[in-house]
């Protein structure tokens, strides 16, 4: 065998040097052996199929180890990770069938592993039994590696079926036929690689050959020690043919003479093993000059290492050198253009690098010069993230989606708002070259921008119609040039129609505005008019605005436009009216609760003293007549007083939840027969339930008042009509609230309202009737009961053609059920118990004094609150029932009268008595009013009796 790796191993036809003489073989069969080992080793000579030999190798291993009867052979697999079965016999069976080895594992990855003839008498008790790896057929396995100068190819295995039948000899003469035909798989997978080493030699030299023919460049290949060429791919580059070029030796000798010693020096360092580029002239055949670049490497060297051939790779670059020249002067007239530029230039590489700048940018970015921007990353300089990913993503895809307005931060820290324009420069193939484009600085024109958006947003947000015309004014005059969302709503036209026309005859009545040719309206202080004006919308309603007019001035101070501002003061004049109206009712009201108070002490005197005139005398006394006349008297004055105090909202009310349409049926007879045959009374309720809050009582003399006045306006007769509706009230008016509301309207067909006389109709005392028919409280005191119920009354009219009272009412939503009324106790004539009186006006104190009294009850008197807190603190037993007036002259009243002394006495019952009932209800929910009562003057000396009584009842 050969020791030297990589050359074939043994000769044709002989036997390994170990022979036959150095094994154990049985004596007997030593010629059979030698007979079929010598067959063997000419066929693993002779043959060139490598499967046949390893067949034939693997049958005669079975027949000369007369105990086996099956043999196989495996090879280790690409990786030496498995040895996978090449040969069986008996080939009973396919060769994928057969499992696998791993090496070091079982009986033949064992003898491959430490590379020795492994013998086992019994398989099934071997510590190397793989399950399954195995055929039950046999139970003894002889398997001798096949290797080669160290180098393991595989194993041949021999098996048994019967235990411990393979002897030494037997395990001589397997390794010697394994290492016959390791020998074989070495020698064969030689030949296999000097065969594909040649093959790959030729189709290099082939591949070189038509690269080189296909190369634009040119290939030269020169002998060093001979100096002459010995390739040239194109020679006639320099107009030569392959012979000239042969024949002149070197291209050395056609190179400029002023390039020669450059060249030579640059060829010196080639062959050093120092590699670069060099540029440099060579003469044409017809004289000119071709310019190249020129890279060169050694090709081979001779025995001794010295370099023997050079290979030289020429470019030409002639065409290059004129576009570079041509390139660099363009480029010298590009750097002077973006230096005088006010955008800023850039241009960056194909990683967002800056690799030119002008100053503008260098300026506009917070640096001196335009250098210390080279390497900056322009994406890095982004404010806003999501505009470093798009720039990124555009430049990555050569799609720049630009122009592009973004913020960046500058490198001495402002951030400035730029308008960035960019391109992306591509190779032939679509590479990215460069990126190149403009910066402009927009930070001041975005902010201006930004102000006369928010302007404009402003303008439009803002309530406020606002209009802008020029300063035309002759035929057709001012046209409108810019008008605001406000001012459409308000007049109820779109940008589109107002645009470009006059306002005059749209919108503005002809005295407001100045006519063609009459030039602008009067400046008032500083150049702005200020006017109520009348406007008029699209669909013809009229609406109050107030106008104020400025001229705009260009920069040499004339006159080019007139800006508008209206606003819609139509609601605001209402409510003001209805303001001032309802002030002028509450302070007739005050005058007027002030006069019915002295007179309600004035009338409980004169209704009392006939009331116990009218008890003494007898039936048939004479005198009885004159105290009747008396006692209607004062009940018609005591009327009167009561509708002075719903004038003065000083009428204890108590108001429920009821059903408006209820009230209007219970009255309903009573009406029709109030407004004679020659009249018809209609009632049409719209709305099915129509809930309200306030007090019944009063609402039918609400109802009662307007039917009198529409019988009264109507002296010809005609109809009434009554009508509930549910409507919602989007406005709130002073002291009634937005949201739905029960319309109650009473109209009339009869002779209307002059519109003189309709600012003055809800004023107290004022009437139209003639002297003695009316006392001008009717209507006062329907406007007093609706607004004191939180609602509103208005008017609709026009002279002889009828009028109609819409009275809105806030629509209760849960009805309350009526309180039940306390019973009165019994008519008890005498009662006891000491009573303390407080009043002030000495004929209603003696009245009440006189009638308790008489009465049985103990009674002492104060004139107002500080004598009766003397008495109290005087006395020395308790008191059952404290009897005062509400109002009172001095630091007391009688509603802190009765705190002070309830403080002292607890339980003390309380009966108040007053002409002026809204400062009863001011107190009526407090605990004061829990064990106290309230009468109301005028009063009659059996309804005081009867408070009195009830409120001792409960105290006993």
């Amino acid at each position: 065998m050969s020791s030297e790796r990589g050359h074939p191993i043994g000769e044709p036809g002989s036997l390994p040097p170990s022979g036959l003489d150095q094994l154990q073989l049985p004596q007997t069969t030593n010629g059979s052996i030698l007979v079929r080992l010598l067959e063997l080793s000419r066929m693993l000579v002779s043959s060139q199929n490598l499967q046949v030999v390893l067949n034939r190798a693997l049958q005669i291993a079975v027949e000369l180890v007369e105990a086996a009867d099956r043999g196989s052979l495996q090879l280790l697999g690409e990786g030496g990770r498995t040895l996978r079965t090449v040969a069986l016999f008996p080939a009973d069976k396919p060769l994928d069938d057969v499992v696998p080895f791993l090496p070091g594992v079982g009986v033949a990855g064992t003898a491959l592993a430490r590379n020795q003839t492994v013998n086992i008498a019994d398989i099934q008790s071997s510590p190397l039994f793989v399950p399954g790896a195995y055929s039950p057929r046999f139970r003894s396995i002889l398997a001798a590696p096949l290797a080669v100068q160290g180098r393991k190819l595989g194993t041949l295995s021999l098996t048994s079926p019967h235990a411990g039948t393979f002897t030494t000899a037997d395990e001589n003469l397997l390794q010697l036929i394994a290492d016959q035909a390791a020998v074989v798989i070495h020698n064969a997978s030689l030949f296999s690689e000097l065969r594909a080493s040649e093959a790959a030699v030729r189709e290099s030299e082939a591949r070189f050959r038509s690269v080189a023919e296909k190369a634009p460049d040119i290939i030269y290949i020169i002998d060093l020690l001979h100096s002459k060429a010995l390739f040239m791919n194109r020679p006639e580059f320099l107009g030569y043919s392959v012979a000239e070029m042969e024949a002149s030796g070197s291209i050395f000798y056609a190179i400029h003479p002023d390039d020669r010693a450059r060249v030579g020096q640059h060829w010196q360092l080639a062959l050093q093993g120092d590699v670069d580029f060099c540029e440099y002239r060579v003469q044409h055949k017809q004289g000119h000059w071709e310019w190249v670049q020129s890279r060169e490497r050694i090709l081979s060297r001779d025995a001794n290492g010295q370099p023997r051939e050079l290979l030289v790779v020429l470019t030409p670059v002639t065409e290059q050198k004129a576009v570079q020249a041509a390139l660099q002067q363009s480029e010298a007239k590009y750097r002077t253009l973006t230096e005088q530029l006010p955008l800023g230039v850039y241009r960056l590489d194909d990683e967002g690098q800056i690799i030119h700048a002008n100053r503008t940018l260098a300026t506009m970015l917070g640096v001196d010069r335009p250098e210390l921007l080279l390497g900056t990353r322009l994406q890095a300089l982004c404010a806003d993230p999501q505009d470093m990913v798009a720039i990124q993503q555009a430049w990555a895809t050569g799609h720049m989606n630009l122009p592009r307005s973004l913020p960046l931060q500058t490198l001495d820290g402002r951030q400035i708002w730029v308008h960035l324009t960019g391109r992306v420069i591509t190779d032939a193939p679509g590479n990215t070259r460069y990126i190149t484009g403009t910066i402009e600085d927009i930070t001041t024109r975005r902010a201006a921008e930004e102000r006369i958006r928010l302007l404009a947003a402003a303008v439009d947000s803002i309530g406020e119609g606002i209009f802008i015309t020029n300063a035309e004014h002759d035929e057709p005059g001012p046209t409108v040039q810019f008008v605001n969302e406000a001012f459409c709503r308000m007049s109820g036209y779109s940008r589109e129609e107002l645009l470009g026309q006059s306002p005059v005859p749209q919108l503005v009545a002809i005295a407001d505005w100045p006519a063609p040719g009459r030039g602008a309206p009067e400046p008032e202080g500083e150049g702005i008019t200020v006017r109520e004006v009348t406007r008029y919308r699209k669909d013809g309603t009229s609406y109050l605005v107030l106008w104020q007019l400025a001229p705009i001035r260009d920069a040499g101070g004339q006159i080019t436009h007139y800006v508008s501002m209206e606003r819609d003061i139509t609601d605001l004049r209402r409510m003001e009216e209805q303001l001032h109206q309802w002030q002028k009712m509450e302070a007739i009201g005050r005058l007027a609760g002030g006069v019915a108070h002295d007179f309600n002490n004035v009338l409980t005197v004169i209704g009392s003293y006939t009331a116990l005139l009218l008890h003494q005398l007898p039936l048939d006394d004479p005198l009885r007549h004159y105290v009747d006349q008396i006692n209607k008297a004062d009940k018609q004055a005591s009327l009167l007083t009561n509708q002075l105090l719903q004038l003065s909202r000083q009428q204890v009310s108590q108001p429920r939840v009821f059903d408006l349409n209820q009230i209007v049926r219970d009255m309903q007879m009573m009406l029709q027969q109030f407004t004679g045959p020659d009249m018809t009374l209609q009632f049409v309720p719209e709305a099915p339930v129509a809930l309200v809050r306030t007090e019944p009582g009063q609402m039918e003399q609400v109802i009662l008042n307007l039917v009198i006045n529409a019988h009264d306006a109507m002296p010809d007769g005609g109809q009434i009509t009554i009508r509930t509706q549910v409507v919602e009230v989007a406005d709130a008016y002073p002291q009634m609230p937005a949201g739905p509301h029960i319309l109650l309207s009473v109209g009339d067909t009869g002779i209307g309202i002059e519109e003189s006389v309709r600012p003055h109709i809800f004023e107290p005392f004022f009437t139209t009737k003639e002297a003695g028919k009316g006392t001008g409280l009717g209507l006062s005191t329907v406007y007093a009961i609706v607004t004191r119920s939180h609602g509103r009354i208005e008017l609709e009219t026009q002279p002889g053609q009828g009028t109609t009272f819409l009275l809105y009412l806030p629509q209760a939503q849960d009805p309350v059920a009526e309180e039940v009324q306390e019973q009165a106790g019994p008519d008890e004539r005498h009662g006891s118990g000491r009573i303390l009186l407080v009043e002030d006006d000495e004929m209603v104190r003696d009245l009440v004094l006189s009638v308790l009294r008489d009465n049985g009850y103990q009674v002492l008197t104060a004139p107002d609150g500080q004598a009766a807190l003397r008495l109290f603190q005087q006395l020395g037993e308790p008191l059952q029932l404290l009897l005062t007036d509400v109002i009172m002259p001095g630091t007391l009243s009688g509603v802190q009268l009765a705190e002070a002394l309830r403080a002292r006495q607890p339980e003390l019952a309380v009966l108040f008595i007053s002409g002026y009932t809204d400062q009863i209800a001011l107190h009526h929910d407090s605990v004061m009013f829990q064990r106290a009562k309230f009468v109301a003057k005028p009063f009659r000396p059996e309804k005081l009796l009867q408070a009195v009584r009830q409120l001792l009842a409960r105290e006993a």
